[in-house]
């Protein structure tokens, strides 16, 4: 489909699963964040 001369495309996203089922306490989430910090840099 075309919109004033750009092609336009419509999507349907669906999430499955969505949510956090536990509840991290603040050290786990700080962990968490270690970890993913740790790993991001490891790569640059």
């Amino acid at each position: 489909m075309y919109v004033d001369g750009q092609r336009v495309q419509l999507i349907d996203i669906y999430f499955n699963g969505v949510g956090i089922v536990e509840e991290m306490t603040p050290e786990q989430m700080e962990e968490a964040f270690q970890q993913r910090h740790n790993a991001t840099n490891k790569t640059a």
